[in-house]
């Protein structure tokens, strides 16, 4: 093996056309702790650690996916602890009441 290359140098250098990457969404002139506080306050708490959670992990397609939506919470100023207790209760409250129609 002489080098490693990537698969768009590859493509360049046989002379092949580029695959041009579908962007998603746009760039928003709101900085990232706003959009959190803003969501936070709007969405709870589950709705905005799940928005953000799945934005990271398309960016890193790994677990640290959650470790990067914490430290933009906690950056946002937002108690992530307290946070996730909030979504704890959300869930349980959705489970009792799903547990309720179920019982009729």
């Amino acid at each position: 093996m002489d080098e490693v290359i990537g698969l768009d140098d590859l493509r360049e250098r046989l002379g092949l056309a580029m695959q041009e990457k579908k962007r998603r969404g746009r760039c928003s002139a709101v900085p990232l702790e706003e959009q959190i506080r803003r969501r936070w306050a709007k969405n709870g708490p589950a709705a905005t650690m799940r928005w953000l959670v799945q934005w990271y992990f398309s960016v890193t397609k790994n677990d640290v996916a959650v470790t990067a939506a914490r430290l933009a919470i906690e950056r946002a100023g937002i108690d992530f602890k307290g946070g996730l207790v909030a979504v704890g209760n959300q869930v349980i409250a959705e489970l009792l009441k799903n547990e309720a129609g179920s019982e009729r």
